[in-house]
């Protein structure tokens, strides 16, 4: 059995469970009228004949009903046999009462009238005309049989009169059942139809639901294997401390670093942020940090803006197909001197260890280049150089942290960074870092960034 016949099944057993129901009360409500006008003698029917008719009745409707109780659905085929049988069982009482009310049997065509009222809701059209056509059969013919040949008072004509005054409302009433059976038939389809498109919609949640299951898996492996590829901690050198953090909008960071050493020395950093966020910048920076590794390590005796012109070429054209670009920084340590290339990223800022004073360490914003793959010149980068002396320390970021905000959509801003950088502790380059990333948690009042955040501190040793 299908599921939409099982439902179809189970409505037809509700629906005739309702009307056997509607029809035992009826028939209780018929037979104390019954007593009532046998006690004031207006009817000629005893208590031993009102008993008999309840107890068939009665106990033939009561069967239906606990039959109906125990079944979990009505097969179609029996729907009409209970009907009919129902029906016998509603003739046979309407006739009896018809018979023993004599003079006063129109009151029979009441009941009909009331009985098809009730049942209204639950019939059919064919079914709401069997009860009347059958009750004003069983009225005609009983209403004969108990002028004619029994001898009650009664004029059959007038009785036939009643018949007739009484088939406009019955039929009325069976043609608006019809309406009711039609607007059930289009609930019904609606119901169904319902059903299907929440049969529909639950099967494309789970689908939904599993293919975001396998999404967040893929982001969560695809961060991993990203992770692996970056350093974890900063390397050991001489003469500098450094500290670095890297907090993904999206699990996959668009964001890449890189610090250069050559044993124990440093020689050089690269902090670089590729344009978007999530899997699509994530793979970006697996192509950029090895190009940029193996362009600083093999072009030593090259200008550092010799080194970011080739960047950009390659990386332009490995990315040329894509609307994505990338920003970044790339420093040159030599000793104490500092050589700085800038490809639209933010300035770097400068804190002198003696003085306190924090200063952005380009002071003409001319001197940044554009970003990598919006500019397929061959023109090479501008240089800066400058010296760092004990103490002094350097900051490079990337505009998610000066670009984040909180709830009142209120961003982050350089000030704010400037101010955070220059109230920090210079204990270590670590102490930095902590300081600025929980100035910036708590001004945006939540864990959640709307885009990659990379903070470095770099510290000359005292």
């Amino acid at each position: 059995m299908t599921i939409l016949q099982k439902d179809k099944g189970q409505l037809r057993r509700k629906r005739l469970l309702q009307m056997n129901i509607n029809a035992l009360i009826g028939y209780i409500f018929v037979e104390i009228f019954a007593l009532i006008a046998s006690n004031i003698g207006i009817s000629g029917i005893s208590y031993a004949e009102i008993a008999l008719l309840a107890a068939i009745v009665n106990t033939g409707t009561i069967g239906f009903i606990i039959a109906l109780f125990l079944m979990p659905s009505v097969p179609k085929w029996t729907e009409p046999v209970f009907f009919f049988i129902e029906l016998l069982l509603f003739l046979i009482l309407f006739s009896c009462a018809v018979f023993y009310l004599r003079e006063l049997r129109m009151a029979g065509l009441i009941f009909a009238l009331v009985a098809v009222s009730v049942e209204l809701p639950f019939t059919t059209v064919k079914e709401s005309l069997a009860i009347s056509v059958g009750a004003l059969v069983a009225f005609t013919i009983t209403s004969y049989y108990a002028i004619e040949v029994a001898n009650q008072k009664g004029i059959l004509s007038q009785e036939l009169l009643f018949a007739a005054c009484f088939t406009v409302p019955l039929i009325f009433i069976s043609y608006v059942s019809q309406q009711i059976s039609g607007q059930k038939k289009e609930m019904l389809r609606d119901r169904e139809a319902l059903r299907m498109l929440n049969n529909e919609l639950k099967a494309k949640n789970t689908a939904l639901l599993k293919s975001q299951i396998q999404d967040t898996y893929e982001l969560e492996l695809a961060s991993h294997v990203q992770a692996a590829f970056f350093l974890q901690k900063p390397p050991e050198t001489d003469g500098w401390d450094i500290s670095f953090l890297l907090r993904p909008a999206h699990g996959v960071s668009g964001d890449f670093f890189d610090i250069y050493t050559r044993g124990t020395t440093l020689t050089g950093i690269a902090v670089f942020d590729v344009s978007g966020h999530g899997i699509s910048s994530g793979l970006i920076t697996m192509i950029a940090k090895p190009i940029m590794f193996r362009l600083f390590t093999y072009l030593q005796e090259s200008t550092l803006g010799e080194i970011a012109r080739q960047a950009r070429e390659i990386i332009s054209n490995e990315i040329s197909n894509i609307d994505n670009y990338i920003t970044g920084v790339l420093l040159r340590f030599t000793g104490g001197t500092v050589q700085y290339v800038n490809a639209g990223h933010p300035n770097i800022l400068l804190k002198k260890g003696r003085s306190g004073i924090v200063k952005e360490a380009a002071p003409n914003a001319e001197f940044r280049g554009l970003p990598i793959g919006m500019d397929f010149t061959s023109a090479p980068f501008n240089t800066i150089q400058f010296d760092m002396e004990p103490g002094d320390i350097l900051l490079i970021f990337t505009d998610g942290i000066i670009d984040g905000f909180n709830s009142e959509k209120k961003s982050y801003g350089m000030k704010r960074l400037l101010d955070a950088f220059s109230s920090a502790p210079t204990d270590t380059a670590r102490d930095i870092t902590s300081h600025i990333i929980n100035d910036f948690y708590t001004f945006t009042g939540q864990s959640f960034i709307n885009d990659d955040v990379t903070l470095m501190a770099v510290k000359k040793a005292d």
